[in-house]
C-alpha cells in the first residue's frame, strides 16, 4: 500500500530529528527526543496496515517500565523483528540494531549487490555508517552503487576488497554524487595494496571527498609518497578538515608522517590512529612532541614498531594534553615508561589508558593508577609479575583496573580492540 503524505512527511521528519535513527548505534537505546511524534507515526502505520505500528506501540509500552510484562514484550518485538527482516531477504549476513520503526544496518557480507539491493528497496531503513565486507571476494563494487547512493550513508566503509583499484574506479566513474556528501570513509584492502602502484588514484579519492571528516586507509600502500599526497591535497583550499585519521598496516610512513604534520592538515584533528604501522622513530618523536598530539582527544599507536625513547615523550610538557584515551597496546612500552608517565604526564583530562599485551610490574600499575597526573583513568593492562600477592594488591583498583584475560576486562577489552571500525 502507498504512503499517505502525512506518513510519508512524518518519516522523513523522524529519520531528520531523532539522533537514535542517524547513529551510532548506541544512540538507539536513548529515549526519543519527542514521543508524540512516536506515537502519531505508529497511529499512521496501523491506519497502513504496517506491522511496524506493533513495533511502536511495544517501545511506547516500554516507556511505561511496566516490568511484569517486560519478558512478553522483549519477546514479541524480537519475534515481529527477525519477522520483518525475513519478509524483505534481510539474511545473517545483514547485521544492525533496531530504533523503534526503523533497521539501521552496520555490516553488510556474502552477496553484497543483492544485500545492499534489498536494504534501499527497504522504507524502514536508515543507514548513516555501513559497511561492506567484500572478505576478500571479487565482488564487482559498480553492480551496487545505485541502491548506495539511494542509502546514502554518511560513512561509507569497504572492508578487505581483493579488487581495490576496480572498486574505487568504480565509484569514481558512478558514485561521485555518493563520494561528495560522505562524511566518513574507510578502505581496506585483501592483498593488493592499490596506492602502492596507482600513486594517483589517491589524489582522485581524495578530490571526490570534499567534506569528508573521518578517513580510514588499511593496507593500502600508502607508503611515504602516500602521505605526501594526503598533506598537499588537505591543505589545499578549500581545505579538507580531517577530525579522524586511522591508518592501519601501512609500511615506510617516516618522512610522509612528518610531512603530514607540517602541513597544517591535522590541525582540526580529534583522533589519530597509527596501527601497525612502520613509523620511523624520528618521525614518532616528532608527533609526540607536535602540537597536534597535546590537543588530540584520542591518540593510538598500537602495535607501532616506536622506541620506548619516543613514547616516553607521550604527555611531557608544562601545558596539560587534552587527551581522553591513550592506546600503546603491543607497543615497546616498558616499565620505565610507565613510571616517567605517572611522574611527568600532563594528562588529566585521560579515561582510557590501554596497554594490552604489554606486561608492566606491579608497583608500576599501582604508580600509573595513583598518580594525581592521571587522575582518574581507566587502566587496561597486562601485569609480568602475576602473583596471589600482586592480585590482592591490585584488587582494591579493580573499579579503574582492567587485566586483560579476566573477565571484568572483557567488556572493555572489546570495546578498544575493534581498531578499524574506531
Amino acid at each position: 500500500m502507498p504512503k499517505s503524505d502525512p506518513l510519508r512527511a512524518l518519516e522523513s521528519r523522524l529519520r531528520a530529528d531523532d539522533p537514535r535513527s542517524r547513529g551510532p548505534t548506541e544512540a538507539a537505546a536513548r529515549p526519543p527526543r519527542d514521543v508524540e511524534a512516536w506515537r502519531r507515526y505508529g497511529e499512521l502505520l496501523a491506519a497502513a496496515g504496517d506491522p511496524r505500528a506493533e513495533l511502536v506501540a511495544i517501545e511506547l509500552r516500554f516507556l511505561e517500565r511496566s516490568p511484569r510484562e517486560e519478558l512478553e514484550l522483549l519477546r514479541r518485538r524480537n519475534v515481529l523483528q527477525a519477522d520483518l527482516k525475513r519478509a524483505h531477504g534481510l539474511d545473517e549476513h545483514v547485521s544492525g540494531e533496531w530504533c523503534w520503526a526503523f533497521f539501521v544496518p552496520s555490516s553488510v557480507g556474502g552477496d553484497l549487490v543483492g544485500a545492499v539491493g534489498r536494504l534501499a528497496a527497504c522504507s524502514f531503513v536508515c543507514a548513516p555508517d555501513l559497511e561492506l565486507d567484500f572478505d576478500g571476494s571479487t565482488q564487482p563494487l559498480g553492480d551496487a552503487l545505485g541502491s548506495l547512493v539511494h542509502l546514502a550513508p554518511r560513512t561509507l566503509r569497504l572492508k578487505d576488497v581483493a579488487r581495490p583499484r576496480e572498486a574505487l574506479e568504480s565509484l569514481l566513474a558512478q558514485g561521485r554524487p555518493l563520494l561528495a556528501c560522505l562524511e566518513g570513509f574507510a578502505l581496506s584492502c585483501d592483498e593488493q595494496p592499490v596506492f602502492e602502484t596507482e600513486p594517483l588514484l589517491l589524489a582522485a579519492l581524495l578530490e571526490a571527498l570534499p567534506v569528508v571528516r573521518g578517513l580510514t586507509l588499511w593496507s593500502c600502500g600508502l607508503a611515504e609518497a602516500g602521505m605526501v599526497t594526503l598533506a598537499e591535497h588537505a591543505s589545499r583550499p578549500p581545505r579538507t578538515r580531517l577530525e579522524q585519521l586511522n591508518l592501519g598496516f601501512e609500511e615506510a610512513l617516516g618522512r610522509g608522517l612528518e610531512a603530514l604534520l607540517a602541513s597544517g592538515a591535522l590541525d582540526g584533528l580529534q583522533r589519530l590512529a597509527l596501527g601497525a604501522c612502520d613509523v620511523a622513530d624520528a618521525a614518532a618523536r616528532v608527533l609526540v612532541e607536535s602540537p597536534v598530539a597535546r590537543r588530540l582527544r584520542e591518540l593510538s599507536l598500537w602495535s607501532c614498531d616506536v622506541s620506548t625513547a619516543a613514547l616516553r615523550h607521550i604527555g611531557e610538557g608544562s601545558s596539560p594534553w587534552s587527551l581522553r584515551a591513550l592506546d600503546l597496546g603491543e607497543t615497546a612500552f616498558d616499565d620505565a615508561c610507565g613510571q616517567e608517565l605517572a611522574e611527568r604526564a600532563a594528562l588529566p583530562h585521560l579515561e582510557i589508558l590501554d596497554l594490552m599485551f604489554v606486561p608492566l610490574k606491579t608497583h608500576i600499575l599501582i604508580a600509573l593508577l595513583t598518580s594525581p597526573r592521571l587522575r582518574s583513568a581507566r587502566l587496561l593492562a597486562d601485569v609480568a609479575d602475576f602473583d596471589e600477592e600482586s592480585s590482592a594488591r591490585l584488587r582494591a583498583f579493580r573499579p579503574r583496573l582492567f587485566i586483560s584475560g579476566s573477565p571484568d576486562s572483557l567488556t572493555l577489552a572489546v570495546q578498544r580492540s575493534d581498531h578499524w571500525r574506531a
